[in-house]
C-alpha cells in the first residue's frame, strides 16, 4: 500500500522480485548462518506455495497481500521448528529423531494466539490449524503498518474488532454444549448411582421373600413343621 501511495507506477516491482531480494539479502548478510540456511532451503523449496502466490504482476493486489502472509507462516514454521529443537535437547541423541511436538505445543508456538486473534482462525475447534485470510491480513497490517490514524487501519480495525465478537460468542456456545454433555453424563451417573442404592436393597429384599416362600413350600410338601 505504501509502495503505491508513494512512487509512481512506472516503480511499481512485482511481489516475486521484492522476495527475491529478501532472499538475496539473507543469503549474503544474515549473521546467523543456520537460520541463513533454513531459509534459503525453505525458500528454493517454494514451501508455504510461495512459486504460485506471489507473481510478476504489479496490478494484482493479492500478491502483494500474499507476500505479507507467506512471510508470516515462514515465521511461524520458524518458531515452530525452534520449539521443537528445544525440546529435543531434553533428550538423549538417540532419541532425538522420535521426539514430536503436541498440538498445543505446536500452537503455542504460533502467532497471532486464538486469545489475541480468535477471529484470525477459521474455527474455535483446537484440532482445525487453518486461518481466515482476509482477518490475519488485517490483524498483520495493524500490526506492522507506520501507527497511524488513516481511514483503512479504523477500517480493519473495526472489521477485527467485530469478527473477534463473533467468535468469541462461537467459543461460548461450544463450551456451553461441552457443560451441558458433561451435565448430562453427570446425571446419568447419578442416576445410575441411584438404581445401585434403592436397587441392591431392593433386590435383597425381593431375594428374601423368594427365599421364604420357597422355604414355606418346602415345608408344606414334606410336612416337616407338621411333625415337629
Amino acid at each position: 500500500e505504501w509502495n503505491r501511495a508513494s512512487i509512481s507506477d512506472a516503480s511499481v516491482v512485482e511481489s516475486s522480485y521484492v522476495a527475491d531480494g529478501l532472499y538475496a539479502y539473507i543469503s549474503e548478510f544474515f549473521a546467523c548462518d543456520v537460520c541463513r540456511r533454513n531459509f534459503m532451503s525453505s525458500y528454493d523449496r517454494c514451501s508455504q506455495n510461495r512459486c504460485h502466490r506471489l507473481g510478476s504482476s504489479t496490478e494484482d493486489e493479492d500478491e502483494w497481500k500474499q507476500l505479507v502472509l507467506w512471510l508470516w507462516e515462514e515465521h511461524n514454521d520458524v518458531n515452530v521448528r525452534l520449539k521443537l529443537e528445544r525440546k529435543q535437547k531434553e533428550y538423549p541423541q538417540d532419541k532425538k529423531a522420535t521426539v514430536v511436538l503436541t498440538r498445543d505445543e505446536t500452537w503455542n508456538a504460533k502467532w497471532p494466539s486464538r486469545y489475541d486473534c480468535p477471529a484470525c482462525w477459521n474455527t474455535v475447534d483446537a484440532y482445525d490449524d487453518s486461518w481466515d485470510e482476509e482477518i490475519m491480513y488485517k490483524y498483520l497490517r495493524l500490526k506492522y503498518w507506520p501507527v497511524r490514524q488513516d481511514a483503512t487501519a479504523l477500517q480493519y480495525a473495526q472489521d477485527i474488532n467485530a469478527a473477534n465478537e463473533i467468535r468469541r460468542e462461537e467459543e461460548v456456545s461450544v463450551k456451553k454444549e461441552d457443560w451441558d454433555d458433561d451435565d448430562g453424563d453427570i446425571l446419568k451417573h447419578e442416576e445410575m448411582n441411584m438404581y445401585i442404592v434403592l436397587g441392591i436393597p431392593s433386590l435383597g429384599i425381593f431375594t428374601l421373600v423368594v427365599m421364604s416362600v420357597l422355604k414355606q413350600m418346602e415345608l408344606d410338601r414334606t410336612g416337616r413343621h407338621k411333625k415337629n
